[in-house]
């Protein structure tokens, strides 16, 4: 597991939890800054130190297997043969069903759960509407 380490990726993992934890600062929350989502800077930041790394640093730039690849689309037909459509005989399986009433359920408690918290949690003990929350 260790020999799967790149010290470059090491760098920009970093460098992008430290801008995330710096957009929570006072100083940030008070100031222009707070406009601008922390993902998004995360992003850009990534995109530079790569840049730097392929320009200066040519033994730390990103291979390929470390990024993204997406398809070439040449056209719309590309795009329709990229998409694959829903197998709606599925519908009528059980299974699908007993998964799908699962993973409702798990959200719900999941919903109100975290709802409670945040009423406990308020220093001026406002209430939410449970039903908006489980209708959201």
């Amino acid at each position: 597991m260790v020999d799967n380490l790149s010290p470059e990726i090491i760098l920009i993992s970093i460098f992008s939890f430290a801008i995330l934890l710096f957009f929570e600062s006072k100083f940030i929350k008070s100031s222009f800054l707070k406009l601008i989502p922390s993902p998004l800077i995360v992003v850009l930041t990534g995109i530079l130190i790569s840049f730097l790394f392929k320009s200066f640093f040519p033994s730390w730039a990103l291979q390929k297997e470390h990024l993204v690849s997406l398809p070439h689309l040449k056209s719309l037909g590309d795009l329709k043969s990229q998409v694959s459509m829903p197998e709606f005989s599925q519908f009528s399986n059980f299974h699908v069903w007993k998964i799908a009433i699962t993973l409702t359920i798990v959200g719900s408690l999941e919903s109100l759960l975290s709802l409670e918290a945040a009423e406990k949690l308020d220093p001026m003990k406002r209430s939410a509407s449970q039903n908006q929350e489980l209708i959201a």
